[in-house]
């Protein structure tokens, strides 16, 4: 299981930036143009990255987790998009071949790679050709304290912040499309109960990969979800007995941490009451939901206001914050603060919260902010032809004045 586990681990580390540039060439064969220079601008801002690394590890008496990340990551992407450049001068401007122009660059791009890469070896003096960037890589290899002791799950997904989530989620998505297309709708609710059930027991007997039982338990939560929409629960007050089923499954939940002393944990793969807590779980979130619908319906404030774009921003908020967490050395917070712990506690809070925000709202608004560039540079394009004209007219105006 380990051979396995640790090729589909590499397997993902070696394919990813293929993935990349395959993509990036589908994206440039659309536009017209065949570009074979592809490895050679991905081998340049590889070795780029590297010199960038190797010279930050050796020059820096600490290595912080933000430069670590951010050094090599603006390295490669200048080194990638001055090669670019290049080649878009020479198949643009110049009309080069374009087949020729990639195959050179592809050529070129191996040979720069080869050649700092071994300036770089004789400059650490190592004995066999062989370069690591130990305290950089630390940046970028983050694991959950859990993840070790989940087996192959957690070796594969936890490692990765929150990959299990985003996992479970779309293959619960896709699932609940397949069921709701494929059944009859009189047979919808005993397909996604059965899937459910089949989820819990893959959860507690068979680690499965790609979170696939955590999907299959998620069913449920989306289909309640599904329903609520397609019915317009929240257009409407809630009925007598749909109101004390909710505040019975969370009296329900309650009642059973108190008495468990334990929560339900799909990451986990646990649950107090088995496919009993997961149902209790999805109703509770339903009875959650509705309160909230209906305390922002009956006030009318800057609160609901947040409230209602956190909701809009929440798998944004939920993928950055992750990786925020690991990009800002907030480990530095209680030494610098050890005389004051709340002080720093308020302080590393408010810095989060705000640094997180303000990157989900970039993200949410990055189309308007692409509109108002482009509506900027097509403004000063349509006035630099003005501007030209009556730089040319006004010698004409003084000499006809003159005269």
């Amino acid at each position: 299981m380990e051979i396995i586990i640790s090729f589909i681990q590499r397997a993902i580390l070696q394919g990813t930036p293929l993935l990349f540039g395959a993509t990036g060439e589908i994206l440039t064969e659309k536009s017209g143009n065949l570009n074979l220079g592809i490895p050679g601008i991905m081998y340049i801002g590889a070795i780029s990255g590297v010199v960038g690394g190797f010279f930050y590890q050796n020059s820096a008496a600490r290595v912080q987790p933000v430069p670590a990340i951010l050094i090599p990551l603006l390295c490669c992407l200048a080194g990638s998009l001055l090669t670019s450049l290049l080649y878009c001068f020479l198949t643009v401007t110049l009309k080069a071949n374009q087949n020729v122009t990639g195959l050179a660059i592809t050529t070129f791009g191996v040979g720069v790679g080869n050649f700092f890469g071994g300036s770089l070896i004789k400059i650490v003096k190592s004995d066999v050709p062989y370069l690591a960037l130990v305290k950089i890589a630390k940046a970028y290899k983050t694991t959950l304290p859990f993840a070790s002791g989940m087996g192959p799950i957690g070796q594969l997904f936890f490692s990765c912040g929150p990959m299990w989530y985003l996992l479970s989620l779309m293959i619960a998505w896709i699932l609940l499309d397949l069921i709701l297309n494929i059944f009859p709708e009189q047979y919808i609710n005993w397909a996604v109960l059965g899937t459910m059930l089949l989820g819990w027991g893959i959860c507690i007997t068979w680690e499965a990969p790609f979170c696939i039982g955590q999907g299959m338990v998620t069913v449920p939560a989306l289909y309640v979800g599904y329903l609520a929409k397609k019915h317009k629960i929240f257009d409407q007050p809630l009925s007598p007995r749909l109101r004390g089923g909710m505040i019975a499954a969370a009296l329900a939940v309650a009642a059973l941490v108190l008495l468990t002393k334990s929560t339900d944990c799909v990451s986990m793969a646990e649950w107090t009451l088995g496919p009993v807590s997961i149902l209790l779980d999805a109703v509770t979130g339903l009875g959650i939901l509705s309160i909230v619908i209906w305390f922002q319906r009956r006030v009318e404030n800057v609160v609901t206001h947040a409230i209602q774009a956190i909701g809009r921003r929440s798998l944004f908020i939920f993928c950055v914050h992750t990786v925020e967490l690991t990009a800002i050395p907030w480990y530095l917070m209680p030494q610098k603060f050890a005389a004051h712990p709340v002080l720093g506690m308020v302080l590393q809070f408010t810095l989060s919260l705000g640094s997180t925000l303000l990157i989900c709202e970039l993200l949410v608004r990055r189309r308007d902010l692409k509109f108002w560039l482009t509506s900027r540079r097509e403004q000063k394009a349509a006035e630099a032809p003005r501007r030209r004209s009556a730089r040319t007219e006004a010698p004409e105006r003084h000499f006809a004045a003159k005269h």
